[in-house]
């Protein structure tokens, strides 16, 4: 990597770090400053693995400190938009390149879920900002983001809902990268293996209700319009 190249990632982690550190709100648990250093971390990892080219992975580890910075708008719904933005502004003043500025947004709009890469760049940053799903921080991740979304959201969602959610959103999530596909698919599915058998044995404990309630709830349900569910990530 050139020395203007790293002068501009410093200068970008500085940025991002006071961003993150002064202008987030208290509410945030999962999208913090520790979660970008580990995205952009596992970015490296993995730039490492599938031996990017320098100008490649500058765009890249670009992308990953701002990817999440659109939360210090406020708003979860979007927030992709935002971290565009502040990154473009970034790379505006450092007067970087239209290829390396496209690369960039490329890579931050392929964060959206669902998560749609169309080339490794995009594909390595997806599975850097979902990396844990496959590693024994799982539990602790998915804990930090259901307190968010009460908290930040204003979304009080059960344990057994918010278990439920987990379950699909890794029943539809899948790894891009060679590397992801080796290393982390098989944690992540003894994940959901995990969550699989807990909600299985849940409602093997409950009661039997009487066949008079059943009738009511499938009434209820058929008169309720189903409520569209949002992705935890």
């Amino acid at each position: 990597m050139s020395d203007n190249q790293i002068l501009a990632l410093q200068e970008a982690q500085a940025l991002v770090n006071d961003l993150l550190t002064n202008k987030l709100s208290k509410n945030i648990k999962f999208h913090t400053l520790q979660h970008t250093q580990e995205v952009v971390a596992a970015c490296q990892s993995l730039a490492d693995y599938h031996q990017l080219p320098e100008d490649d992975r500058f765009a890249l580890i670009l992308a990953a400190w701002f990817h999440d910075t659109g939360y210090t708008g406020g708003e979860a719904k979007d927030h992709e938009a935002l971290s565009i933005k502040l990154a473009t502004d970034f790379l505006t003043i450092h007067s970087a390149s239209t290829e390396v500025r496209d690369k960039v947004i490329g890579c931050i709009n392929a964060t959206r879920i669902p998560q749609s890469p169309d080339n490794l760049l995009e594909k390595i940053i997806c599975d850097a900002d979902l990396f844990h799903l496959g590693t024994d921080d799982f539990k602790e991740k998915s804990r930090l983001l259901r307190e968010e979304i009460k908290e930040f959201g204003e979304i009080d969602i059960s344990k057994k809902d918010w278990r439920k959610t987990n379950i699909r959103f890794l029943e539809g999530h899948k790894y891009f990268t060679d590397y992801g596909k080796e290393k982390l698919q098989p944690i992540k599915d003894q994940h959901l293996a995990e969550l699989r058998q807990k909600d299985k044995n849940t409602d093997e404990m409950k009661p039997a209700k009487t066949e008079k309630i059943e009738k009511t709830d499938k009434a209820d349900k058929k008169d309720k319009p189903k409520e569209k569910e949002s992705p935890p990530y």
